[in-house]
């Protein structure tokens, strides 16, 4: 069994064979050093190689510009670095880590044995490295398509020919385009919605490195994973991306094979390394870290197997009016679609749909009996409906929440009983009938990835992930569903009845936020596995003519959900981080539909509005017939404001106001820029579509601004040209 991570680093000057492609060499730059040559070029780019280094620059055509993947011995930048050893990783475009027995230690790059043999391949080079004594070769191939930077891992290429060495992790081009804090511009990471670090020099507070895991934290701790996602409240990568603004050039990095087993590095300027970069690690094993016997030094564990996925990244470069984090989720976008892991599921002049959750029951906690609280009957749900249409909400679809026998909570998935005080089957009949006549999805929420002690219905043993050591994942009473075991409950269990009852729409809870691993038996049920499986829960739903809506938005999902809810307007807001920006929701407008947080649960109804505007949100309520002083003493209730005539004006007002704006939802968001921040910190934005319009918000509640020549109200926006 692998126990213990080794580092390799893989330093361009420990090479000891190198075979330099035939055919002649074409000049490169005179802004790059020597050595460099010409191997690929595409419509606006070209691409050269440094077979001494082991590096390469890209250049824009447009603008002669270059971005280079390594820190090299020539950049000044080089000069800054005191420590030997960090000079030397900066001039390296690899890094791979290994898994060994027996100890933990760092190869010497001028002592251990590689060798790098290199074949011209079309637009680029394949490289295959060898290592003898570690007994595992790896092949990269790096070349131009799509007009951008490729660089590819086939997995039949990682060849580990011996038994006691297995790799474990590969940084791709750790420092490319490394900037200097001087440089005018930021790196943006896609924290939440998005985030940026503008370029700074303050090294003093800024000196640690950030570690993400793509889609989903990757550790084994179930009790940190927890803490960080709920308590502190962090906020998931929902799309596989990053890049860089270097005064008026840009790029973005894009992980197309490979996502689910991915973290993002980024590294602010320190003392070790005075420059900004921000770069991918592709994960074939994890470590785990055990604690039963010794909290204070745990052993530690690594997977055996290695998960079997073969690796790409793409770098697309932008310049100009382009040259931005709107310019980069512009290329993440077209990728998406021309490559068919985003389809566009709006269709031209689509009425703006309503979502609206309502909340049917909760059980509240007693001492001596606990007591079921009906906040929304079945046929009172149509009574809900009625009143909306009468305010004039022509398009809904609707998803019930707390329907089933223990209400709103820990959803019991086996256990699809409708309580008789909601209206049990005959009810929910009456209620899906009236749906459907009237044009209206109807949905119920089912929750398939969380597991809880006080539900049951379900074999622990057998249903449950379990971590490397074959024990159960749990905190606080919680545990994660096997993928596959949750998705034969579903089909088994759950949708027979909901088929019975006429439910056009199913709301899968966490599955667009969660994604893990399962090593059960040492049968290891690997992410991309889960992703797969959340995609087949939707894929076979809609071949029973229902609708698959998930909450939250991982890009695996993108080509499958026909809705998204829950997506975040918000960053985690870690110290570092300058600016929230909505670069998942420039990537993914116009195709999928989605929506964030309930309006009539935020604190300021009419800031969360502009917030839906700012963003292209579709408008999101949470009502319940009954008022919300019934839920007094339920403990750590969100739900706070949910009475339906409380909220029948708001609702139609805003209903109203969003379908005169039906054109921006059919649309793509091409650009986000905010024009003015001002004295207190409010800001005035500007948003424009493919379709030609242009959105102002004033978030300022007392003062009126001035965007370019156009009037805008306090708090509130004005909606300019377009293709009404």
């Amino acid at each position: 069994m692998y126990k213990r991570l080794i580092s390799l680093i893989i330093a361009i000057c420990c090479v000891l064979s190198i075979v330099v492609p035939a055919g002649s060499v074409a000049a490169a730059p005179s802004t790059l050093p020597d050595g460099y040559e010409l191997i690929g070029s595409s419509e606006n780019l070209n691409l050269y190689y440094h077979p001494k280094w082991i590096s390469f620059a890209v250049e824009n055509k447009a603008n002669g510009y270059i971005w280079e993947s390594i820190i090299n011995e020539e950049n000044p930048m080089s000069e800054e670095i005191t420590s030997k050893k960090w000079r030397e990783q900066a001039a390296t475009s690899f890094i791979i880590q290994y898994a060994n027995v027996e100890v933990i230690k760092t190869v010497d790059p001028f002592k251990d044995e590689m060798t790098v043999e290199t074949e011209k391949i079309d637009n680029g080079i394949k490289i295959a490295m060898d290592f003898p004594r570690l007994q595992f070769s790896v092949v990269f191939h790096v070349y131009l398509a799509d007009d951008a930077l490729t660089v590819d891992i086939p997995i039949e290429t990682i060849v580990e020919y011996g038994k006691d060495y297995g790799v474990s992790n590969i940084k791709v081009f750790p420092y490319f385009a490394t900037a200097h804090p001087s440089a005018n511009g930021y790196i943006y990471y896609p924290d939440g919605c998005g985030a940026l670090y503008y370029f700074n020099e303050r090294i003093s507070v800024y000196s640690a490195e950030y570690r993400w895991s793509v889609y989903y934290d990757d550790s084994l701790d179930f009790e940190e994973t927890d803490k960080k996602y709920k308590d502190n409240n962090q906020k998931t990568l929902m799309i596989p991306a990053f890049g860089m603004k270097v005064e008026d050039n840009a790029f973005v990095a894009l992980v197309t094979k490979g996502d689910t087993d991915s973290r993002i590095y980024f590294s602010p300027a320190s003392k070790k390394i005075y420059g900004n970069n921000i770069s991918v690690d592709f994960v074939y094993r994890r470590l785990f870290y055990d604690a039963r016997f010794n909290k204070k030094t745990p052993l530690n564990y690594v997977q055996k197997d290695r998960a079997e996925a073969s690796r790409q990244i793409k770098f697309f470069f932008t310049h100009g009016d382009q040259a931005n984090y709107s310019g980069m989720a512009n290329k993440v976008r077209e990728y998406y679609l021309s490559s068919g892991i985003m389809v566009d599921k709006i269709k031209p002049e689509d009425p703006v749909p309503m979502q609206v959750d309502l909340f049917m029951g909760i059980t509240e906690d007693r001492v001596l009996v606990d007591k079921y609280i009906r906040m929304t009957t079945f046929d009172q749900g149509i009574e809900v409906i009625k009143a909306l249409q009468d305010a004039g909400v022509k398009n809904l679809f609707v998803l019930l929440d707390g329907w089933n026998r223990d209400g709103y909570g820990e959803f019991a998935p086996t256990n699809y009983v409708l309580p008789l005080g909601l209206g049990g089957s005959i009810g929910l009949k009456r209620l899906t009938k009236f749906a459907k006549e009237h044009g209206i999805v109807l949905g119920l929420k089912a929750d398939y990835v969380n597991a809880y002690s006080s539900t049951g219905g379900y074999n622990r043993r057998a249903d449950l992930i379990y971590d490397l050591n074959n024990i159960i994942m749990s905190w606080r009473g919680q545990f994660l569903f096997d993928p596959n075991r949750s998705y034969n409950l579903f089909f088994k269990k759950f949708m027979p009845k909901a088929v019975r009852h006429g439910v056009t729409a199913i709301g899968f809870e966490d599955m667009g936020i969660k994604l893990y691993n399962n090593y059960k038996d040492k049968k290891i049920v690997n992410r991309y596995d889960t992703a797969a499986r959340w995609q087949k829960f939707g894929r076979d739903v809609q071949a029973k003519g229902m609708k698959a809506i998930y909450e939250g938005g991982n890009a695996f999902l993108l080509n499958t959900a026909d809705y998204l809810y829950n997506i975040p307007y918000e960053d985690s807001g870690f110290f570092i981080t300058d600016k929230t920006i909505p670069f998942y929701q420039l990537v993914v407008h116009g195709s999928v539909p989605y929506t964030t947080y309930p309006g009539n649960l935020s604190y300021d109804y009419s800031w969360i509005k502009l917030k839906w505007i700012e963003f292209g949100c579709y408008p999101y309520f949470e009502l319940s017939h009954q008022p919300t002083d019934l839920l007094m003493n339920i403990e750590d209730n969100e739900i706070f404001s949910s009475y339906y005539l409380a909220w029948m004006e708001d609702i139609s007002t805003t209903y109203k106001e969003f379908e005169d704006m039906r054109h921006l939802f059919d649309s793509y968001m091409i650009s986000h820029e905010i024009l003015e921040v001002d004295i207190q910190n409010y800001e005035l934005v500007k948003i424009g579509y493919s379709d030609g319009s242009i959105v102002y918000i004033n978030y300022n509640p007392d003062v009126d601004k001035n965007a370019e020549g156009t009037f805008v109200p306090a708090k509130n926006y004005v909606v300019k040209g377009g293709t009404k």
